[in-house]
């Protein structure tokens, strides 16, 4: 039973990979026509040594001799034909190899060929409350995912072991277990280009970060276009409304713009005034950050905005540029609509304070005075509204700058979940079942359900707040006010 790590190779970038290969000490030792597939076998005939730390410790004692070092060989076996190319990486070459690959590839051939009941799942979370990165050993059980969670390897068994093996490991590359030589491969991998083409049996969420220098340049220019135009639906600020903001330039501190919200006209007013050039200097913006507290902080400009293309899959997380699989999408869009959603004609007048005075005016709660029962190290800054067993926490304007609202539902989440149960104010005892969101898009738009919002940010979050209320015994609810 042979072992194959193979990587499906970018065809048009075989050439430049195989010189990468040859000026890191590879030479091609024999290349084979099958058909219409060519087989390149190359490796290192003489591969550079590399130092063994303990010649270091005992270098006195290699009196007259050269201390050894480590020497390890490595290969590459080629199957390529004139629209496909994979490669077989051998010992250290996978670090060349990946650089020119498909990173899409392993995960596409798991939504085709794995079980959807995994033995171990390796992931990385964005914009989630989990650690970045985990390793899940599932024993068999049926894969599930959370918010932001982005697959990088599975282990799972194949449909057909007949044809696939027994079991994969899919990531990157993906490494069988066949039966077969390489001279075998050929059909093999035509067998792998037919089932890329069939629809996927699973969906597995992927996001992968965007290295290339060049294209990182032209994703920059395209969110430039953008933040410079009217297309304000392709583009969200994302800002807490408790907070005020200034832009400064990297290594410029002294010119700070004035105190105020972080929105496009403010952004505007600061280019003019500084004369900054946004397509030069997109990456040096700066933004100061005051809360109510009195605290600062700063942030990179381009961490604050939410922004992704749906035509070309990718998006900015945190201040960086990824691309993601429309399985991830398809999961949060999934996840957002599970959230039961109730639905008014109140209009949000005015701001968010008076959207809150108007509702407690209604009928509804009115709990912004009772913080300081709460214990501080669950960092419950903020309580909005409460009726009927739910407490509401408050967004007015546009749903994709939720997070805070999000955020402090949480922090509350977890002090009730903490043993408390209840939330005490000065004059009543609030027996929560509920933790709900409520949404007051006013003039930025209506929403008819939660997966319509041009927003992953927004996506991210809400399925993040879903899963830490029902896992504390709450039920989510989501109420929306427009006209």
């Amino acid at each position: 039973m042979a072992k194959y790590n193979l990587y499906r190779i970018i065809p048009e970038k075989r050439f430049e990979l195989i010189g990468k290969l040859r000026a890191a000490g590879l030479e091609s030792a024999k290349k084979v026509e099958t058909g219409d597939c060519v087989l390149e076998f190359m490796y290192s005939r003489v591969p550079d040594g590399s130092d063994i730390w303990w010649t270091k410790t005992y270098r006195d004692f290699f009196e007259g001799v050269e201390p050894p070092k480590n020497v390890v060989h490595c290969a590459a076996f080629f199957v390529y034909g004139d629209t496909f190319c994979y490669a077989a990486a051998l010992g250290k070459t996978f670090i060349q190899i990946k650089n020119y690959c498909d990173p899409d590839f392993g995960i596409n051939m798991a939504e085709r060929i794995a079980s959807d009941h995994v033995k171990i799942k390796n992931s990385k979370f964005y914009k989630s409350r989990r650690n970045r990165v985990a390793s899940t050993y599932q024993s068999g059980n049926r894969i599930e995912f959370e918010s932001g969670e982005s697959l990088d390897m599975i282990r799972a068994a194949t449909v057909d072991p007949a044809l696939w093996g027994n079991e994969a490991n899919f990531g990157t590359a993906v490494q069988f277990s066949l039966d077969i030589g390489p001279d075998q491969l050929p059909p093999f991998i035509k067998r792998i280009e037919e089932v890329l083409t069939q629809p996927a049996r699973i969906g597995l969420p992927k996001v992968v970060s965007i290295r290339d220098s060049i294209l990182l340049k032209d994703l920059d220019a395209s969110l430039v276009k953008v933040l410079s135009s009217n297309e304000s639906d392709r583009v969200a600020l994302i800002a807490n409304d408790d907070c005020q903001y200034s832009f400064y330039l990297q290594g410029s501190y002294g010119n700070l713009s004035d105190k105020g919200e972080m929105n496009k006209l403010a952004l505007q007013n600061f280019m003019n005034t500084e004369n900054v050039n946004l397509m030069e200097q997109l990456n040096d913006i700066k933004v100061r950050v005051y809360d109510p507290k009195g605290h600062e902080r700063s942030k990179n400009f381009k961490a604050m905005i939410d922004y992704f293309d749906g035509e070309n899959r990718t998006c900015l997380i945190d201040g960086k540029w990824y691309r993601y699989n429309q399985s991830f999408l398809n999961f949060l869009r999934r996840e957002a609509d599970t959230v039961t959603i109730e639905k008014d004609s109140g209009m949000a007048a005015g701001g968010q304070e008076e959207f809150i005075e108007a509702q407690a005016k209604a009928g509804f709660t009115d709990c912004r005075l009772g913080l300081a029962a709460i214990n501080e190290k669950f960092r419950v800054n903020k309580l909005d509204l409460f009726k009927d067993g739910t407490l509401y926490f408050v967004k007015t304007g546009s749903p994709e700058s939720v997070n805070y609202a999000v955020d402090q539902a949480i922090n509350a989440t977890k002090y009730l979940q903490a043993g408390r149960g209840q939330i005490e104010l000065a004059n009543q005892t609030l027996d929560v079942q509920r933790i709900g969101l409520w949404l007051a898009p006013g003039k930025s738009g209506t929403i008819g359900r939660l997966s319509e919002v041009n927003s992953l940010n927004f996506l991210m979050k809400i399925a993040d707040w879903k899963r830490a209320v029902l896992n504390a015994g709450f039920r989510p609810r989501v109420r929306i006010s427009q006209g």
